[in-house]
């Protein structure tokens, strides 16, 4: 990647830049290396970012398009672009087989373990992962201190006032 982006800071002023013929010709992506040329994220940056994909992927919460978007206009300080992490799409593609499923599944597996959770407790989640209307009706325990230091009143809007 560096010696691409060296190709192209030395091309001659009168010279249109071709992020496409450059990009064959030292074995990197295009859009990676248009992106890293204009300056979206620098090295640090895009290493960041791919520690946070990383550390939500461990979690078993892969982030979506949405979200990565918005991580890198955090850390880069400017906005990124409606489509730009789209490139990543592309890749996702390759998820969609048996071995992926099976991992996911292991993966689930591991986790219900790790956290003591009984296969019975698992219900009633949406696409997002979230428990629909369960979390809203249990009532919520917490200790005075923490009620009037960080003003902890509920969850969510809670529906249960009873």
């Amino acid at each position: 990647m560096e010696a691409a982006l060296a190709a192209l800071e030395f091309l001659k002023p009168s010279k249109r830049l071709n992020y496409t013929a450059t990009a064959k010709k030292f074995g990197v992506g295009r859009d990676a290396l248009s992106r890293r040329h204009r300056g979206n994220l620098s090295p640090a940056q895009e290493s960041h970012l791919i520690g946070y994909i990383d550390r939500l992927c461990e979690r078993g919460l892969p982030p979506t398009k949405r979200m990565i978007q918005n991580f890198a206009q955090e850390i880069a300080h400017k906005y990124v672009g409606n489509r730009w992490a789209s490139g990543m799409e592309k890749e996702r593609k390759g998820a969609n087989s048996a071995f992926k499923y099976a991992l996911y599944f292991e993966l689930l597996k591991r986790k219900l373990k790790e956290y003591k959770i009984q296969p019975q407790l698992i219900y009633n989640i949406d696409k997002k992962g979230f428990l629909i209307r369960k979390l809203l009706k249990m009532k919520r325990i917490f200790t005075q201190r923490s009620w009037e230091e960080r003003g902890i009143k509920q969850i969510i809007k809670n529906r249960n006032h009873e």
